[in-house]
C-alpha cells in the first residue's frame, strides 16, 4: 500500500472519531475500490482515495476535488434532495476535520443518508425492488441521455480505437487492483 493511502486510512479513522465525538452518533465506514463513505445517522461523506488505476487517478487532492465537483453535479441530477455540497477536509491541531482550520487535505460529497435497505441491490435481496421503481428511473435516465450534448460526427468518441482504449485501461485496472487495494484484495482474494 503507498504511503498516501496508507495516512488516508489513517485520517478516515479520525474523522470517523471526530464525528461520533461530536454527538453525532455512531459512525459506520463503507469502502469501495475508490471511495471511503462515512455514514452518520443523518448524513453521508464521500471521500475519494488517493489511489491511481487505469481508468482514473486521484493521486492528487485537485483531482480528488475535480471527481467530488463532477459527482455532485451529475448526481444532483437524479438525486437533488440527497446530494448536499462539498466539503473540506482540513488538517488541524485537533487532527483532521470537516471545516476547520489547518491546511485542506481532501474534500468530501456531503450527502443525506438514505436509510439502510435502501440500495438497489439490497432491495432486490429483499424482494422490495418493483417494476415501477426500474420503469420510473429508465425513463429518468432516458431523457437525461436525450438531452446530454453530443459529440460532433467524425470525433474520435465512438470510435472502435476509442472503446478498445477504454476496454484495454479497465481490463488493465482490474488485473492491477488485487495488488494495489486491500478492498479489492479481500473482495476478490
Amino acid at each position: 500500500m503507498n504511503q498516501s493511502l496508507a495516512a488516508a486510512y489513517v485520517r478516515i479513522d479520525a474523522l470517523r472519531r471526530a464525528l461520533e465525538a461530536s454527538g453525532d452518533g455512531p459512525v459506520r465506514v463503507a469502502e469501495t475500490h475508490i471511495s471511503w463513505v462515512l455514514l452518520t445517522p443523518a448524513l453521508a461523506y464521500k471521500i475519494k482515495k488517493p489511489v491511481r488505476l487505469g481508468f482514473l487517478d486521484f493521486t492528487d487532492l485537485e483531482q480528488r476535488r475535480r471527481a467530488c465537483e463532477e459527482e455532485l453535479r451529475i448526481n444532483r441530477r437524479f438525486a437533488p434532495d440527497l446530494y448536499l455540497d462539498l466539503v473540506q477536509v482540513h488538517d488541524g491541531p485537533q487532527g483532521p476535520s470537516f471545516g476547520g482550520l489547518g491546511a485542506v487535505v481532501d474534500t468530501a460529497v456531503r450527502m443525506r443518508r438514505f436509510p439502510d435497505g435502501a440500495l438497489w441491490s439490497e432491495r432486490v435481496a429483499a424482494g422490495t425492488l418493483t417494476h415501477s421503481h426500474i420503469d420510473s428511473f429508465a425513463v429518468r435516465l432516458a431523457d437525461l441521455h436525450r438531452e446530454a450534448p453530443t459529440a460532433p460526427l467524425g470525433s474520435r468518441f465512438g470510435s472502435s480505437a476509442m472503446y478498445r482504449t477504454v476496454v484495454d485501461r479497465i481490463v488493465t485496472a482490474i488485473d492491477d487492483a488485487p495488488a494495489s487495494l486491500p478492498f479489492l484484495r479481500r473482495c476478490v482474494g
